[in-house]
């Protein structure tokens, strides 16, 4: 039986500043279009809101060099979700550093696991699920979520599942060549992120923007900045589908400490405190007959060279990047070659065969 939950609504105070976040969500376009997931992420003007549908574009990168600029974006795109989804519509994966401003959402129900600095872990998990979820959707001869959900009984329906990760630029530098393969596989996989209900918002710095707009394909780059004579935090939205050239200008919303905390802890008191779980282990990789072929081949050559990288087995190979990155992870999970160290050398070890 589906729990009883009452969405949060902001507070609007007598005296609620212009171009409020507040003012954003009860706005009626904002629940008019649920079905595209709607960010409140600012005004055209201080009159005419602007609404970023993550159910179309698929991702989003939020861009800036400094840290409150860029959390102010963060923080509207996570209570645009707070005030559309219950926890058994939605599941948030947050992934940041341990000063991380998103250690306020902590106690958010929307969680299935803790909140961690290993955005790559989290990304594998999301890949392994995407295919299950492409799997479950072939039995019942439905194309994506919204057309399984709409023949689903009621416990059967799948939330959504939205990646949160804020990068520090430590974290970053430290672990982007594993997240940036993770996130290239995952835009590579043959089946839709976004058929499957699953989505990606990154908050990271200007210069790896560029980067992550490219490793996911279908993407809108949010880049931030604060107007010195005003002191309004600002922003300019170019999205994959736009014109060459032309970004849509945002006036950033306001957004209070008081509103977070006031959100976290509206959702939080409607569900019974229970211990966080982790994000399940992922089953083993079955692999087809040819693939298994493909992978002694890789086997063989990791073990020759006494090395591995996606790029090598590309390279020698003559397979593309989503099947190397494939065998790259069967490897790993079946203990042929070590896993992806923070060193940025991008080749692995090979391990010695168990005796």
């Amino acid at each position: 039986m589906k729990r009883e939950y009452k969405l949060p609504s902001l507070a609007l105070p007598d005296a609620t500043p212009a171009m409020s976040l507040c003012n954003l969500v009860q706005d009626k376009l904002f629940s008019e279009r649920a079905a595209f997931i709607p960010l409140a992420l600012g005004y055209l003007n201080p009159s005419t809101p602007y609404f970023y549908h993550l159910g179309r574009q698929g991702h989003l990168v939020i861009s800036s060099d400094k840290q409150e600029e860029k959390h102010s974006a963060l923080h509207s795109a996570l209570l645009s979700l707070l005030c559309s989804y219950s926890p058994d519509e939605l599941i948030l994966l947050l992934a940041g550093p341990a000063d991380s401003e998103l250690h306020f959402y902590q106690r958010l129900p929307h969680l299935i696991c803790p909140i961690t600095d290993k955005a790559s872990q989290l990304l594998r998990w999301v890949t392994h699920e995407i295919e299950r979820r492409h799997e479950l959707f072939a039995s019942r001869k439905v194309k994506n979520i919204s057309d399984f959900n709409a023949t689903a009984a009621e416990d059967e329906k799948l939330p959504l599942i939205i990646t949160v990760i804020d990068e520090h630029p430590d974290l970053s530098k430290a672990a982007a060549p594993e997240l940036t393969e993770t996130l290239k596989r995952l835009a590579s996989a043959e089946q839709s992120p976004g058929q499957a209900g699953v989505y990606t918002i990154i908050s990271t710095n200007s210069c790896r923007s560029h980067q992550l707009f490219k490793s996911l394909g279908v993407a809108g780059i949010l880049t931030c900045n604060r107007d010195e004579q005003s002191g309004e935090n600002r922003a300019l939205l170019l999205t994959s589908k736009a014109s060459p050239g032309h970004a849509t200008a945002l006036h950033l919303p306001r957004v209070s400490r008081a509103d977070i905390t006031a959100t976290v802890e509206h959702c939080a008191a409607q569900v019974p405190e229970e211990e966080l779980i982790s994000p399940p282990e992922p089953e083993p990789t079955l692999l087809s007959a040819d693939d298994e072929k493909l992978y002694e081949k890789c086997v063989n050559l990791v073990r020759s060279k006494q090395k591995a990288s996606t790029a090598m087995l590309q390279r020698h190979l003559s397979i593309g990047y989503g099947r190397a990155a494939k065998m790259m992870n069967v490897m790993e999970e079946r203990g042929i070659i070590a896993p992806a160290t923070k060193a940025p050398s991008s080749c692995r070890a090979v391990l010695p065969p168990a005796k």
